[in-house]
């Protein structure tokens, strides 16, 4: 099975997989495999989006405590 899940390039799942494998027996074989699933996506939609915040070089978030309010 490691050798798909990194044919698949599914990183995430491949570190998971020892520790979900040894809480099999107290859940089934389709939880162990939503699980990984999860823990990929959760991994990718993270990269995503730090990927799209470095893409969009959003500028410096300006707080209140810096403003002048006596202008």
């Amino acid at each position: 099975m490691p050798q798909f899940l990194s044919s698949l390039k599914m990183s995430r799942s491949l570190e998971m997989l020892d520790c979900t494998l040894r809480r099999a027996g107290q859940i089934d074989g389709i939880t162990v495999i939503a699980e990984l699933l999860a823990e990929e996506l959760t991994l990718r939609e993270n990269r995503r989006i730090k990927a799209a915040l470095l893409l969009a070089r959003p500028p410096v978030i300006k707080m209140t405590a810096g403003f002048d309010y006596f202008f």
